[in-house]
């Protein structure tokens, strides 16, 4: 444990200077951290609308969080097998997070946990996460995914 002494004046005492060369690759790190975090944010097209108002671009990987079907508390209706329609229908690698797919739709993983009903009672519930023919192709190499090379169809 480090002693540290006032300064003097505006000499910083030897036993200060470990302190401040800490405190300056922090902060070091924390600048390197967000620019990092600005390159990703060039990259990346994070978007809050309705499935069908995206517009896709070539090399995307698209992440869908829909209403869990057979659930309640949702403000519009949603409409699940134009939902799966339109996922199979993509070029482009789609994953979907939900509690069930038609048979067709291949599972990625299956995560469980303990869901809560109410304040009192809580149940086991399998979360998972789907994807269409164009990501299970992706998923199948071997190699690092390249999210830009189509499946042969």
């Amino acid at each position: 444990m480090a002693i540290i002494r006032k300064k003097i004046g505006s000499r910083v005492t030897a036993d200060e200077r470990p302190l401040q060369q800490l405190q300056e690759l922090v902060a070091l790190e924390r600048l390197q951290q967000l620019q990092q975090l600005q390159q990703l944010e060039q990259t990346l097209n994070i978007t809050s609308l309705s499935y069908e108002q995206v517009k896709i671009k070539p090399n995307s990987l698209i992440y869908c969080d829909p209403p869990y079907q057979n659930t309640a508390g949702y403000l519009r209706d949603f409409d699940h097998n134009a939902f799966w329609d339109w996922v199979r229908d993509q070029s482009e690698p789609v994953f979907v997070s939900e509690y069930s797919a038609p048979a067709d739709i291949k599972t990625v993983m299956a995560i469980s946990h303990k869901k809560s009903i109410s304040a009192k009672v809580r149940t086991d519930s399998v979360e998972k996460l789907f994807c269409n023919d164009a990501a299970a192709f992706k998923l199948a190499k071997k190699s690092t995914p390249n999210w830009g090379e189509s499946p042969n169809r």
